[in-house]
């Protein structure tokens, strides 16, 4: 797993653990746009985005969503505004996989979706 894949496992984790049940694909694009503007391009965590018409738009971000989704750790439910959230197995390969991620990027992680710690 890409180390920008265990952050977006981050993101939606750490959306879901302050009680909301997921996010949407254009949050998740957003969270992922701020992340690299604090982290920087160089990190290895981040995405490169271009301008669209909601804002900052990644096609690699999108293809490894659809990745994640197909392999059963991220589950998508509902159509035109369909909710990401993690699934059991996502959870867990989350937990796994946490100790990979900079301790400076969860911190950035919690800052950009609104989390204290």
């Amino acid at each position: 797993m890409l180390n920008r894949q265990r952050a977006l496992l981050a993101f939606i984790s750490s959306v879901q653990s302050s009680g909301h049940r997921g996010l949407t694909r254009a949050q998740l694009t957003k969270f992922a746009f701020l992340f690299r503007e604090a982290v920087g391009a160089s990190s290895g965590l981040t995405y490169e985005f271009v301008p669209y018409k909601y804002g900052p738009f990644s096609f690699a971000l999108y293809r490894e969503l659809d990745g994640l989704v197909a392999q059963g750790l991220v589950c998508e439910t509902g159509d035109s505004r369909a909710v990401l959230s993690i699934s059991s197995t996502g959870r867990y390969q989350a937990c796994a996989e946490a100790d990979k991620i900079p301790r400076t990027a969860w911190r950035v992680v919690r800052e950009v979706t609104g989390q204290s710690g």
